[in-house]
């Protein structure tokens, strides 16, 4: 609310408005009016930033002001191809939570069925005999199940703050819970990247560029890609690959 504000105060006095990307977005036709409603698309703003050519083509498809669009990348990865990563026999979970931009969110049934998910992964995980870090969304408004998990699983790790890109480069397999921009930071880390759906907001998430580039299963089927990333080379690698090359479509001016 407080950018809307701003927002009219400098269109009134005719100050420039630049409008950044900051994340991955939900990409197909349906999410549009949630993207202007989020505030993630240009409505008043005079340029609108982002990070490279697939969000150029999603921004055409939508009508946006070719004028307005500039792509410049992203500096938040410029860190990235310098980093060196390892692999350690653990599974990395990034579990973002509901949010309070759907009344969705706000039910029951949909609490139940992220700690239902997350409780899922924690079981598969310990029957594959691989050790599991969880880390949180750091949003302090996202539900925190730490102490939660870790009463029932005293060995899985629950991380609500910190830089996930040290957890990621040291991890066997990243599992996201749905869309997350955390996804290309594994991608750009060369790990294999699994996401569950978990909660189906009818954004169209199925059809999101993102999910072309790595397994995308809901939480019946997870154990079955866990297993063949584990144990099929060629696969993994695969999966490793095509993440390389969506990274590389998606983020421009890299370095």
């Amino acid at each position: 609310s407080t950018e809307q504000i701003l927002l009219n105060v400098a269109k009134n006095q005719n100050v420039p408005i630049i409008l950044l990307q900051h994340g991955y977005y939900h990409d197909d036709i349906r999410a549009t009016n949630f993207n202007y409603f989020s505030g993630v698309l240009p409505k008043k703003s005079d340029y609108f930033l982002i990070w490279g050519n697939k969000m150029n083509d999603y921004c055409k498809k939508i009508d946006v002001i070719s004028k307005k669009i500039k792509i410049i990348g992203s500096l938040l990865f410029d860190t990235y191809k310098n980093f060196k990563s390892t692999e350690n026999d653990y599974v990395l979970l990034a579990a973002q939570g509901p949010t309070d931009f759907f009344i969705s969110d706000l039910m029951n049934s949909t609490y139940e069925n992220y700690i239902n998910t997350i409780i899922e992964i924690c079981e598969i995980t310990k029957k594959l005999e691989k050790k599991l870090i969880i880390k949180l969304h750091p949003d302090p408004h996202e539900l925190d199940i730490t102490k939660y998990i870790v009463s029932l699983y005293p060995d899985v790790r629950v991380e609500k703050f910190g830089d996930i890109k040290n957890l990621i480069k040291d991890c066997e397999l990243f599992i996201s819970i749905d869309i997350s921009t955390t996804i290309l930071e594994a991608q750009l880390l060369k790990k294999p990247v699994i996401s569950v759906s978990v909660k189906d907001y009818n954004l169209g998430d199925s059809n999101s560029q993102i999910f072309q580039s790595c397994v995308y299963t809901n939480i019946s089927n997870l154990e079955s890609n866990m297993i063949k990333i584990f144990d099929d080379l060629k696969f993994k690698n695969k999966i490793i690959s095509s993440g390389s090359k969506f990274t590389n479509d998606y983020l421009s001016n890299q370095n």
